[in-house]
């Protein structure tokens, strides 16, 4: 089973949790049907939902993929906004500045910024931080498509059967379908801007 960091959490961290109980509500989930679906007791989903322990990167990319929403959804875009939903974009430009950017650290320390000023529809654009060792171990699958550029440090990528190393300039793109996993394997944080394209996973 899959452990998770339990840690003090500030303000945004703590309604990350809430956000995944309202979409959880929203899909008609009980704790035990999803934790279930998740490969977890209804008592660790409930740590999570509230804000008691960190999910790691590959939970909570499942968690989204199990209640077929954008990962927009946890950085507190509307419940409402999964997939096939329309959305209406703003005329004119919207800046977002840097303190304004909604952040998420996830367990191991890994950081998710998103770098989108308003919800785009079936896109997320996120800056993604690793600390030197930072990543996950298990493979991960989930709908969509995925590039990312790594702007400073070293990433490991294995994809499929694939294995890829990526230094500062360097840039990948694959299915997020294909089994995959991403670690840092220096001794210095890593940076990287990731570009997600979200596809239905309805259940």
């Amino acid at each position: 089973m899959e452990k998770t960091s339990q840690v003090n959490l500030d303000h945004d961290e703590l309604e990350v949790g809430s956000r995944i109980r309202e979409l959880r509500l929203e899909k008609k989930f009980s704790l035990r049907e999803l934790g279930a679906r998740l490969g977890i007791s209804a008592s660790a989903l409930s740590q999570i939902e509230t804000g008691k322990r960190r999910p790691s990167v590959a939970r909570l990319h499942q968690i989204v993929s199990i209640l077929d929403a954008p990962l927009s959804a946890v950085f507190g875009e509307t419940t409402g906004n999964t997939f096939g939903t329309s959305v209406e974009l703003p005329e004119g430009a919207v800046v977002q500045r840097q303190n304004e950017a909604s952040e998420l650290i996830l367990e191991g320390g890994v950081e998710w910024l998103r770098l989108s000023p308003t919800p785009i529809p079936g896109i997320d654009l996120l800056k993604v931080t690793y600390p030197p060792g930072g990543g996950w171990d298990e493979y991960l699958r989930h709908n969509g498509h995925e590039t990312a550029h790594v702007l400073t440090g070293t990433l490991n990528f294995d994809v499929g059967f694939e294995h890829h190393t990526l230094a500062a300039g360097d840039s990948i793109s694959y299915s997020s379908t294909s089994p995959h996993r991403i670690k840092n394997p220096g001794t210095e944080v890593a940076v990287a801007i990731w570009l997600v394209l979200n596809t239905s996973t309805a259940v």
